[in-house]
This record gives structure tokens, C-alpha cells and sequence, in this order.
């Protein structure tokens, strides 16, 4: 049987961007696995379109989130428990594509904001830019990552759970007081086993 996967993977060493096609054949034993990787061109060229970057510029991130969805405090000063903050952009115009953060809040490590230009939007920015914060959490040790999700459904998709708001540690004070949390809006507080 044939199982096809699409992935996404860094190449860290030159920030190249490949949407790579894997192609795995099993045989009904499940004894053999044969790996053939894929590559167009098109796909290519379109990947190596974009680059991340580590970045200090709060202020520009946090006008991209709000732009983008997210309730953000835009402000010039970075906020205190930024851990890192990531920038994926346009390789040539410097355009903002996607952005996430890696925070503490409360005392646990969080995903703490995370957005994608909507118009590009389902395209894999958004697992590419987790994965890079699930990779540097690692990295420092960390074995969990807690987030407040606008739409659970999208990360229960890719292995978060959504925990009770009265069972999680308090990180997003102002969706639990929000009048409009369970009302106009949906969020959840999720967790990922790393």
C-alpha cells in the first residue's frame, strides 16, 4: 500500500525552504520500506522564495499579529518573557509571511503568538513556524508548550490538546475575563507534549 506525505523541512544551515514530496511503499508485512523523495521544480523555486530569521523587533511583530487576527498589545518595548521571536519573509522584498514567538507566561513555556498572512494561509507556514519553536524548546530542555489557541481545531490537527481553562496555568487572563470568550469567540488553552 501507498501512503503519500507532504512535509516541510528547514534547512537550517542555508535557511533554504523545500516542500518536499516523500513517497513511502510498504509491503503488506510491513517488513520493507522503500523512501523515494520527490522534488519539482516549481516547488523549489517557490520555497526558496522564503527565509526565517531570528529577530529582537517586537513592535513590528506585534502589529503583524494584530493585523493578522491575534489580540496583541502593540508596543515598542519587547514584553517581558519573550524567550525568541521569529520572522518567516519574502526573501527578496523582506515581506512579512509569518511570525511566532516563544514565551513564558505564568511560569510555563508557551507558543506564545503565532500567525500567518492570510492570504497565505494553509500553505504550511504555520506547522513550519511551530516546528521551529517545538526544535529551539527542545533544544533548551523543555518537554511541554502551552498555548491559547483562537482556533483549537488547528492544533488539535497537528498533536496539541485542549486542556480545561480551571485545570491550566493562568496565561491568558484576558480571554478567561473576556465577556465575549464562549460567546463570539472560541479559545482554548492547549498544551504539546514535546
Amino acid at each position: 500500500r501507498n501512503i503519500h506525505f507532504r512535509l516541510l523541512f528547514q534547512f537550517y544551515h542555508s535557511l533554504l525552504l523545500l516542500n518536499v514530496l516523500i513517497h513511502f511503499s510498504l509491503s503488506p508485512s510491513l517488513t520493507s520500506c522503500t523512501l523515494n523523495v520527490i522534488i519539482t521544480e516549481s516547488e523549489v523555486l517557490r520555497m526558496n522564495s522564503y527565509i526565517i530569521k531570528e529577530t529582537d523587533d517586537f513592535y513590528t511583530l506585534a502589529q503583524f499579529f494584530s493585523e493578522n487576527g491575534l489580540e496583541t498589545s502593540i508596543q515598542k518595548t519587547t514584553p517581558e518573557g519573550i524567550v525568541k521571536m521569529w520572522r518567516l519573509e519574502h526573501r527578496e522584498t523582506g515581506e512579512l509571511i509569518a511570525a511566532a514567538t516563544l514565551q513564558i507566561r505564568s511560569g510555563v513555556h508557551t507558543l506564545g503568538d503565532l500567525a500567518v498572512r492570510e492570504d497565505l494561509r494553509n500553505q504550511g507556514f504555520g506547522k513550519l513556524m511551530q516546528e521551529l519553536v517545538f526544535e529551539e524548546a527542545r533544544k533548551a530542555g523543555i518537554t511541554e508548550l502551552w498555548g491559547n489557541a483562537k482556533v483549537p481545531s488547528y492544533y488539535t490537527r497537528l498533536g496539541w490538546e485542549i486542556v480545561d481553562w480551571e485545570s491550566a496555568p493562568n496565561i491568558s487572563l484576558s480571554c478567561k475575563t473576556c465577556p465575549q470568550r464562549g460567546v463570539k469567540c472560541f479559545p482554548e488553552i492547549i498544551r504539546k507534549k514535546l
